[in-house]
Order: structure tokens, then C-alpha cells, then sequence
């Protein structure tokens, strides 16, 4: 009941942030876009740990959930890649790809270390178990915490993108002008 309210808050969060179009160099974008991001995350995470308590076998879950997670978050960062540079002159696409590639490595290891470290998971099992392991505790915390790391690496990768890829191929002259010489 709790997970499945947490999924419908979530839900509502990330039907607002997508339906709010705000232009690349607008000061709420990159807000906007880490809350549209980080719900999309955390929806997947939890339908994919949905799949895996009804008993369906997605394959091991130490490799299914970084993997689809990382996925969903290189294909959001690309896009928003490609509205980053929709403005630029001379845009460099092909630094969207390499620069995109920060969330999704802040996934996995944000992943590995959920995964790892009990006391990331010990507050979920407090409130889906009274404080004893349980699956859905397991996947409610792999999903938080994973979905929370969206926001230091989007932000992250936005300046990175901005400051790269519209980045002009044009060489900078400089020039020196002393207004003392006669």
C-alpha cells in the first residue's frame, strides 16, 4: 500500500515535470529537468522491481536494474542534449554522446552502492517491515536512491554540455591596445 502510493506521487510528479516545457536556457530548466528525469527513473525501477516480486525473471537483478537504468537515463540525457544545442550555431552533437555518459555512470554506481551499503536500505525496511529485510523495502531503496542521483549528475551534465557543445570552432583573436603609445 505505502509502495503503491509512493508510485502514484511519483507518477503525478513526473506527468507535471514532462508537461512543462521550458526552453533549454530558461533558470527552471535544469529543476524541470532533473525532477522529470529522476521520476522517469524512479518509475522504471519500480516496475521493473514490480516484475521481479510477481516472479518474473528479467535475469539477474545485479545486472537487469543497472542496465535498464542506465539506459533510460543515457537516452533522457541525450535528449536533453539535443534541446541544450537546439539554439547553438555551430552546435558539436557528437559531444552529447561522451558528456550523456555521466548520469548513467552515476547510476550504476549509485546502484552498486544501494545495493552494497545496509544502512542506505535500513529505513525502507523500517517502514515496509519493521525494520526486517523484505524485497519490496530492497527495491524501493535501489530505486530512491538511484532516482536521487539523477539531480547532482543532470545538473552536472547540463553546464557540461552547455559548456561544450555549443562551444564555437572559431579561433579567439586577441587584442592589445595601449592608449599610451604616440
Amino acid at each position: 500500500m505505502k509502495a503503491t502510493v509512493i508510485f502514484f506521487l511519483v507518477l503525478i510528479i513526473c506527468i507535471i515535470s514532462s508537461s512543462v516545457k521550458n526552453h533549454p536556457n530558461n533558470s527552471s530548466y535544469i529543476i524541470q529537468e532533473s525532477f522529470k528525469q529522476s521520476s522517469i527513473m524512479y518509475l522504471t525501477l519500480q516496475i521493473v522491481g514490480l516484475l521481479y516480486l510477481k516472479g518474473i525473471n528479467l535475469g539477474p537483478p545485479n545486472i537487469t536494474i543497472p542496465l535498464i537504468a542506465s539506459l533510460v537515463s543515457y537516452i533522457n540525457s541525450i535528449f536533453m542534449g539535443y534541446a541544450i544545442t537546439s539554439n547553438c550555431k555551430k552546435p558539436k552533437r557528437s559531444n552529447i554522446f561522451y558528456i550523456s555518459l555521466i548520469v548513467p555512470v552515476s547510476v550504476i554506481m549509485m546502484f552498486i552502492l544501494s545495493s552494497k551499503i545496509f544502512a542506505m536500505k535500513s529505513g525502507f525496511y523500517d517502514i515496509f517491515n519493521s525494520g526486517k529485510f523484505s524485497k519490496i523495502g530492497k527495491y524501493v531503496a535501489i530505486s530512491f536512491w538511484m532516482s536521487m542521483i539523477i539531480f547532482p549528475a543532470v545538473s552536472y551534465t547540463y553546464f557540461k554540455l552547455v559548456q561544450k557543445a555549443c562551444k564555437q570552432n572559431s579561433p579567439i583573436i586577441l587584442s592589445r591596445e595601449n592608449k599610451n603609445e604616440n
